[in-house]
């Protein structure tokens, strides 16, 4: 009881243990502790004697900012008291249950680096934090992963929050200053210079210099490693500051690997990055900006906010290339279209096809190129397809010897066993994780193919449903042309009756083109309707077997590779445990009996785990996952003709309306040509019954003239109603046969006899015109509506996403 007394400290509101050290920095410690009155969980900082010696005005800079700033990305300060005993300050302020993000880079799983998500995250709360420190016109000037703080809220949100305000002052951005502050890694290279090297200099510093502080924040957040590293690390302090002051413009990191050795630079984050290269892309230029060393080059906060803006109002879109099993993910900005989308996979840096041959999927339709991209869940990614592919492969997702752990078991140095195993159990906990992360990518991976088949099937059911539908509605069509055609050839077959009867030297060019429209019809038309039918047929049940041979097929292999990550999971957790236990004895030159037979153990167990990881791998999570893509290959190939066909069957029937077009084209010109001649005949028939009644108007009376004139006017309104076919036209050849006589002349008073002797039936056959006329018009304002409802469905389901391509 007088052991835990003695680590108790109070003030008047809270008491904590001085042995829950939370972290410990250059000035102070920061202790868990708890309200003496709501049992509310806090951190306490005290300060160490060094920070006790400093000015007072300096020790009440930190009092006085923390008392200044209050927003949701910088650490809240609840109180400041005197602890009780020693009568020193204490801070006390808000717990971040979440740890420091040092400690979040230092656990094996973050040693490439945080994840996409939780990165822009880190990036967004410390841009804001960094915001309205600025607004206040404070600087902090030891920013760095230790003194970025993650808090868990009560919703289960993260909240990364700045903290550590011992350096902090009150600075505008063109005011200068001259103490030193700051970690070394994290230093701006003048101030390193002065700090680190002990080089004399008069030179001021300005509040820019946090934002090189940042830019190394980053990279390491990014990637899990600093991004100037000289051989012998910090040891090596002429070289590091070489390289952060001969960098040139654009370089964000730069790498010493031997002593003496050259440095490589570069100008793009490393392969073992976990971002994406479309977020590395706009990641890269904010931190080539931060990290400038040339006064005329570096960046001001406006220009670091802005671009922290820009980047951010871009959302990602994830896509999922069947062709090559392949997932990406494009960060872009919510009113860019398709067509935009498609050029970036057109890249060879991603799926590499050409604009023209990719079919994008989603929600079981085709998204064409002019609608805004849609931006989906991770789980629901565009299924994106090469029109013209018709295999499937796996791109590389695992391959042999990508993996290869460090042979634990050996030692290569006798001098600090402890420091050599630690740093190698942390290496094959950083493979594991890079295994379980392939792990759960190949689980995606399944649950995509799955979703595969139900999409391609939609755009082929929905090609096969609407050609169906309208195979009724194309048949009546053709049927309503036909007899369109034959009402036409009637009444040209009537007319070249009564022009041989006027002028047997007359050739009728109506008759040559309706022979012209009946072989286009015949030959071609409806040859090629005969032809579509069997083949709309033919898909339906194509359709049906695909989605009959799909459906019992992929479960297993789910299932399979589900076990298997489920797996990974655990052999990461154990390798993690040995990693932990060896990192104790990291200190340990030499170790005890017992002690060195239990760190061997851990070392052999860490081995064990490790191959069993591997096996794992390529044994069970590899080869099921191939598998799968053999058998989705395999429906493909079938899937993919259909795809075709289905949309050939498309372009075939819109074909087939674009000829029915052209001979509707034909007729109708037909038809003008058709009236043209019956006027032709109308008017010599007109022309030579004028003569002859000017040779009869002597020996005539007025009486004669008049009966004439209407004789005429009967025979033109006969001729005029036969040039539209029908019974009318027999009335017309009628009339005109017998008004020629057998020398070609013809007199006014057998046509008058003949109209008399046909007064009677001309009532009659006038009806029968009309009522010809009437069917005619009527079949073909039918056939003008189903052509016009064709074109529209068909245009329709195209511009629907029918998948036709």
């Amino acid at each position: 009881m007088a052991l835990v007394d003695r680590n108790l400290r109070s003030s008047v509101n809270y008491i904590w243990n001085t042995n829950a050290v939370l972290g410990k920095g250059a000035t102070g410690s920061v202790y868990q502790g708890m309200s003496k009155h709501t049992g509310e969980i806090v951190a306490v900082k005290s300060f160490n004697h060094l920070s006790q010696m400093r000015p007072y005005e300096v020790q009440r800079r930190e009092y006085e900012v923390l008392s200044k700033v209050n927003h949701e990305n910088i650490v809240k300060l609840l109180a400041i008291e005197e602890e009780s005993e020693s009568q020193n300050k204490v801070l006390i302020m808000e717990l971040c249950t979440g740890g420091s993000l040092f400690n979040i880079l230092d656990d094996p799983a973050n040693s490439f680096g945080l994840e996409e998500n939780e990165f822009l995250l880190v990036l967004k709360h410390l841009a804001a934090g960094m915001k309205h420190l600025r607004d206040m016109n404070i600087i902090h000037r030891d920013l760095k992963p230790g003194n970025i703080m993650k808090f868990l809220a009560e919703d289960g949100n993260s909240i990364y929050k700045l903290t550590d305000f011992g350096a902090a002052r009150e600075l505008e951005e063109d005011q200068q200053f001259m103490s030193l502050y700051g970690t070394e890694e994290y230093l701006h290279p003048e101030i390193y210079a002065r700090a680190v090297l002990r080089k004399p200099a008069a030179k001021s510093f300005s509040a820019k210099v946090d934002l090189w502080s940042i830019g190394v924040t980053l990279f390491h957040i990014a990637t899990g490693s600093l991004p100037f590293r000289p051989y012998g690390g910090r040891k090596n302090k002429e070289m590091m500051h070489k390289i952060t002051t001969e960098k040139q413009k654009g370089i964000i990191s730069g790498i010493q690997h031997s002593d003496n050795g050259d440095i490589e630079w570069n100008a793009n984050l490393p392969k073992t990055c976990l971002l994406s290269p479309s977020l590395q892309e706009k990641i890269t230029p904010l931190l080539a900006g931060l990290l400038e060393y040339n006064p005329k080059n570096m960046w001001t906060f406006d220009q670091f906010f802005k671009s922290v803006t820009h980047i951010l109002s871009h959302k990602p879109v994830y896509v999922f290339c069947v062709n090559n099993i392949c997932d990406y993910t494009f960060y872009i900005q919510p009113n860019e279209k398709i067509s935009n989308l498609k050029t970036r996979l057109a890249s060879k840096e991603t799926a590499c096809i050409p604009v023209a041959n990719q079919l994008m999927i989603h929600n079981k339709r085709e998204l064409l190129d002019d609608e805004p991209v849609m931006f989906v869940a991770p789980d629901q990614p565009i299924i994106l397809i090469n029109s013209k592919a018709t295999s499937i492969k796996v791109n590389n997702l695992i391959t042999s010897n990508q993996f290869k752990f460090p042979d634990i078991l050996s030692q290569t140095s006798t001098s600090n066993i402890g420091e050599q195993d630690a740093q190698q159990s942390k290496a094959c906990a950083s493979i594991a994780y890079c295994i379980q992360r392939t792990a759960v990518k190949s689980q995606h991976y399944c649950n995509f193919i799955n979703q595969v088949p139900q999409q391609v099937m939609s755009l082929i059911e929905g090609n096969v449903k609407l050609l169906n539908e309208k195979r009724e509605s194309c048949s009546h069509l053709i049927e309503s042309l036909r007899d369109q055609i034959e009402y036409i050839s009637g009444t040209t077959l009537n007319l070249s009756k009564c022009s041989d009867k006027i002028d047997p030297r007359t050739t009728i060019k109506v008759s040559t083109e309706i022979h012209e429209i009946r072989t286009n019809f015949s030959d071609k038309l409806e040859k090629t309707w005969k032809e579509l039918l069997p083949k709309i047929i033919d898909i339906s049940k194509r359709v049906e077997n695909l989605v009959d041979r799909w459906q019992s097929e992929p479960g297993v292999f789910h299932a399979r590779v589900s076990k298997a990550r489920a797996r990974s999971d655990y052999l990461c957790a154990r390798i993690k445990e040995s990693w932990v236990f060896l990192h104790k004895n990291k200190s340990s030159r030499s170790l005890g009996g017992y002690e060195s037979q239990l760190h061997h153990l851990e070392k052999m167990r860490i081995d064990a785990n490790c191959k069993k990881l591997i096996r794992l791998l390529y044994e069970d999570i590899h080869q099921a996952l191939n598998e799968l893509v053999e058998r989705l290959d395999d429906w493909y190939n079938d899937a993919h003709v259909a795809l075709v066909q289905s949309g050939c069957l498309f372009d075939e029937l819109s074909r087939l309306m674009k000829s029915r077009d052209r001979i509707l084209e034909q007729l109708n010109d037909s038809i003008e040509s058709q009236h043209l001649q019956w006027q032709k005949l109308i008017n010599q028939l007109a022309y030579m019954t004028q003569l002859n009644f000017s040779q009869q108007q002597a020996s005539n009376n007025i009486d004669e003239t008049n009966s004439s004139s209407n004789v005429i006017d009967r025979v033109t309104n006969m001729a005029d109603m036969g040039s539209s076919g029908g019974n009318g036209n027999k009335l017309g050849l009628n009339l005109i046969s017998n008004l020629q006589s057998s020398d070609s002349h013809l007199s006014i008073e057998k046509v008058n006899i003949e109209c008399a002797h046909n007064q009677d039936n001309l009532v009659e056959e006038i009806q029968n015109l009309k009522e010809a006329q009437r069917r005619l018009c009527a079949s073909l304002s039918e056939n003008q509506n189903l052509f016009s409802e064709l074109v529209s469905i068909t245009i329709s389901a195209k511009n629907s996403g029918s998948g036709q391509y």
